[in-house]
């Protein structure tokens, strides 16, 4: 930790933007983003799994390269070392396909079995039933069930793994009522109150960019030590969410805190601040951890909640869900293989053989021909079709 001299204590006291943690909060914020840290250095690395023609691939590489193929990213002829007049088509049979089974999978919501017992331990249809109804309303509640299953289908497809969070969302904010309203004159008056604008149980979808796991090679997502959900807000993003958060007015923006970079180690400046491209941005930590036994939640640095895992009783769980495509060799991997993946070597040689019957096409249209360098002004006048280079000229016919 650096050692603060009695200027650097001088601008603390002077400058509402830094705030001095404490020794215990100090421990958890080095133990939180070192496990982070080693999440980031395991995610980056390559995998056998992710391989392709050009070698091992990274998680975010897979991916990236997942997207090509599904939104038919075509390469320019001079990054496929092709020349002007060659063919240069990407044959988008991979979103086809994937289309296809996606909408035959994801139109039908899936209907959940669910079975209770009474305090007695028999089995109880009216509890059974009593709960269905309930996650029934919750999927409703501001939601089409169709429209997301068709995206986690999609999502599972696209990227071969799907996760999901499962929570309760709810949020306070202050709001402009209308109070009164002339729709004659336009006039109108309003009062300021808090309102509750979000109360609601909530499943989100979680880009597979922002979830960290210690480990690769754990298949079941409940049974991984540590979790991490790292995601990029705004500031109006942030507020509603997190601003009733007693810790919450100490939190500063990248941009507000580089000029104090050089003493602010208590906020772990360096562990976050690379993470983050804008300067009005905000990198919230959500940390879950069996292995720790706790929940912390950290906005730039600054810890703004600690407690132990809310979700489960005696048994602790993860707030999160996780479905695959397709293994790989096994449930020795945590990532599944995705569609595109799946149908590498059909789609390359699609591309491949489309375009070149296409170039052998154009060429049996216009045939190569020999000419003789002495040859070359006459030839080039003559020829009406001054815009294709069939002629090869050499010293000698």
């Amino acid at each position: 930790m650096p050692t603060y001299t009695t200027e650097t204590k001088q601008e603390e006291k002077q400058s509402p933007l830094l705030y001095t943690p404490s020794v215990k909060e100090r421990e958890d914020g080095e133990a939180v983003y070192s496990h982070i840290d080693d999440m980031v250095e395991i995610r980056n690395q390559t995998y056998r799994q992710f391989n392709c023609e050009y070698g091992d691939r990274t998680l975010l590489q897979y991916s990236d390269d997942n997207d090509k193929r599904v939104n038919g990213y075509l390469l320019t002829r001079d990054e496929a070392s092709k020349e002007d007049w060659q063919s240069n088509i990407f044959n988008k049979i991979t979103r086809a396909k994937l289309k296809a089974l996606a909408a035959s999978v994801a139109l039908q919501v899936p209907d959940f079995i669910y079975k209770a017992t009474n305090k007695n331990g028999f089995f109880s249809a009216q509890r059974a039933e009593l709960m269905k109804q309930f996650v029934r309303f919750t999927r409703l509640l501001g939601q089409n069930p169709k429209v997301e299953t068709f995206f986690e289908v999609w999502e599972l497809l696209v990227k071969g793994t799907v996760i999901k969070y499962d929570g309760y969302l709810k949020t306070r904010e202050k709001q402009e009522i209308i109070t009164k309203f002339d729709p004659t004159t336009g006039a109108v008056e309003t009062k300021e109150e808090e309102v509750i604008s979000e109360d609601r149980a909530v499943d989100i979808l979680v880009p597979l960019s922002e979830l960290f796991i210690a480990d690769f090679r754990i298949f079941d997502i409940q049974k991984q030590p540590r979790i991490a959900w790292i995601k990029n807000y705004t500031l109006e993003d942030l507020t509603p969410e997190f601003e009733h958060y007693p810790k919450f007015k100490h939190v500063r923006s990248k941009g507000q805190l580089m000029k104090f970079e050089n003493y602010i180690e208590t906020f772990f400046y360096k562990s976050w601040s690379n993470r983050i491209k804008k300067e009005d941005q905000y990198e919230v930590v959500k940390y879950y951890s069996k292995a720790d036994k706790t929940y912390q939640v950290w906005i730039n640095g600054i810890q703004i909640l600690k407690t132990p895992l809310l979700w489960g009783k005696r048994r602790k769980l993860y707030p999160f869900s996780k479905g695959i495509n397709e293994l790989f060799e096994g449930t020795q991997f945590f990532y599944g293989m995705s569609f595109p993946h799946l149908i590498e070597g059909m789609q390359d040689m699609s591309n491949t053989v489309l375009n070149t019957m296409l170039d052998k096409f154009l060429r049996s249209l216009l045939p190569p021909m020999l000419g003789g360098l002495v040859n070359k002004d006459l030839l080039d006048l003559e020829d009406e079709y001054v815009n294709q280079d069939n002629k090869i000229y050499v010293p000698d016919v």
